[in-house]
């Protein structure tokens, strides 16, 4: 039997109730894989994300974590990599996950531990002492990711990680995202990069004007005679 961490229902959303940006999105993501995301700008995707997280309140349909409605237990479990990061630049890079560490309520040991192994799982611990003005873009994505991953969540949100970045630290990014997921993590990875989804994703739902219009494996949505406005993509 498949098991599911996240399940939304008939999910509605919009900021001006006279117009939606998520229309009905069903969407199912399977524990131990990782879900990839596919959109266009302003399709929708940071929209569902918030969402999710419970950031923002759907006017319709049901959410739910684990098999739970969202609530602070489920919370802990999440995390989540925005797209707009939320650093203090004037800090060190050991001090921005710490000031995360204890939102989750970490203290003394414990905390210096999941900074250390956070630091570690993005290679910058030996960058640590560093002021994080003084980073490069792709080293501010990579604290960006600890910062969002010091609880060592059992799923994390990735929102477009490798934009903004030189196209040759994509490559080290992708695979900070592949060590996660084999450390247990179920990833999802919001992208407006096709290539990107299928070399890291299992699964695979295609966000177009606030719809979930396709959603499974890359291999089901390619054998799927339905699906053939995206074969140029996939």
């Amino acid at each position: 039997m498949v098991r599911t961490v996240f399940r939304g229902e008939s999910i509605n959303f919009g900021y001006d109730h006279k117009q939606l940006i998520l229309k009905k999105v069903e969407l199912m993501i399977e524990d131990q894989s990782i879900y990839g995301l596919y959109g266009a700008a302003s399709s929708g995707k940071t929209t569902l994300a918030k969402v999710m997280l419970g950031l923002e309140k759907p006017e319709q349909g049901t959410i739910t974590w684990f098999n739970e409605r969202l609530n602070s237990s489920t919370n802990r479990r999440v995390g989540y990599v925005p797209q707009q990061k939320a650093l203090i630049y004037d800090v060190s890079v050991y001090e921005n996950v710490m000031l995360f560490g204890k939102l989750y309520q970490y203290r003394g040991e414990r905390l210096k531990q999941q900074v250390e192994q956070a630091l570690q799982l993005v290679g910058l611990w030996e960058e640590r002492k560093l002021v994080s003005a003084k980073l490069s873009d792709e080293q501010l994505q990579r604290l960006n990711i600890a910062c969002g991953i010091v609880h060592m969540p059992d799923v994390v949100i990735m929102d477009s990680l490798t934009e903004h970045i030189e196209k040759k630290a994509v490559s080290f990014i992708m695979e900070i995202v592949r060590q996660l997921h084999d450390l247990g993590m179920t990833i999802v990875y919001l992208s407006q990069n096709m290539e990107e989804i299928k070399q890291l994703c299992t699964h695979i739902g295609i966000l177009k004007d606030g719809i979930l219009s396709a959603e499974g494996t890359i291999e089901s949505l390619i054998d799927d005679k339905e699906m053939n406005e995206y074969r140029d993509i996939l």
